[in-house]
């Protein structure tokens, strides 16, 4: 931010970088498998609902938490609201709330839950 524009360069460029891999995961032709072992939130959420499979510890936790600093974290919706309800996906979005590795299974955001 202390550059002379003000970091939009270096922000530009790292959304551009987050775009790619998302799109690369999207479009690849061999089936991409998300193993998580913590929290994802926000393009962490993303990314795991990007991927064609995903397997999560049992103490994983998820969240789109852009809402707690008035924030709508709609990039992460469309890859969340492609994989789980309506219902579900707003409850995340409009929360920010942590989901638990058993809810986000529940609710087909991930395949399965293993213990660790």
């Amino acid at each position: 931010r202390s550059r002379p524009d003000g970091g939009k360069a270096y922000f530009a460029s790292v959304m551009a970088l987050c775009s790619s891999v998302m799109q690369g995961i999207v479009t690849c032709p061999k089936p991409v498998i998300a193993e998580v072992t913590g929290i994802a939130t926000a393009a962490g959420c993303q990314l795991v609902a990007s991927c064609d499979l995903a397997i999560a510890a049992e103490s994983s936790q998820f969240s789109t938490p852009g809402v707690h600093i008035g924030l709508f974290c709609s990039t992460p919706m469309v890859a969340l609201s492609r994989n789980v309800s309506n219902k579900h996906a707003m409850e995340m979005l409009l929360t920010g709330d942590m989901t638990p590795a058993a809810r986000a299974a529940e609710i087909g955001l991930v395949n399965r839950v293993e213990a660790e």
